[in-house]
């Protein structure tokens, strides 16, 4: 069973599990007329992200306070690509950071004042990084229907090689 902790908007909450772990779920209008103590229908659940650590729980809301949870959840999505496809173990603070990263990048562009970063190209050193930052501007444009310039994945890979 799956039970509504909180709901941040129809398509996303947080819910506790069976074994009292908590986690985000996503899926399309998953918690539409829905309140806190009701259950989730699990065949609406289109992504989950576990809240394994007391620390990513702090972590979250403390991101709630100041990004929104499209941001919140599609950074989720990128480190949960990072550590299951890729095999790529982070700490818990990337998700703060990188939360705030792309909520800065999504901003400037919408605001039509992006410049480009000047991070220097190290893909030939960190080839997993580049990896998860090109498959992480793939999912921000996916998820928040922004087309990220490419230099972005030099500035997100980094978040990868600082964490």
């Amino acid at each position: 069973m799956l039970t509504i902790v909180q709901i941040f908007n129809n398509n996303v909450a947080l819910i506790k599990l069976n074994d009292n772990r908590q986690a985000i779920v996503k899926g399309k209008g998953i918690v539409f007329q829905k309140k806190k103590g009701d259950q989730v229908d699990v065949n609406q659940v289109e992504k989950i992200f576990y809240l394994e650590t007391a620390e990513s729980k702090e972590n979250l809301y403390f991101l709630l306070k100041d990004i929104p949870i499209d941001i919140v959840t599609t950074t989720y999505e990128i480190v949960d690509v990072a550590q299951k496809t890729f095999g790529f173990s982070v700490l818990d603070y990337v998700y703060i950071t990188l939360s705030d990263h792309i909520y800065g990048v999504y901003k400037r562009i919408q605001a039509n004042d992006y410049h480009e970063s000047l991070v220097p190209d190290m893909h030939t050193e960190y080839p997993t990084e580049y990896a998860i930052g090109r498959k992480a501007v793939e999912i921000v444009s996916n998820n928040l229907h922004i087309q990220l310039p490419n230099s972005e994945v030099k500035s997100i890979a980094l978040h990868f090689i600082n964490a």
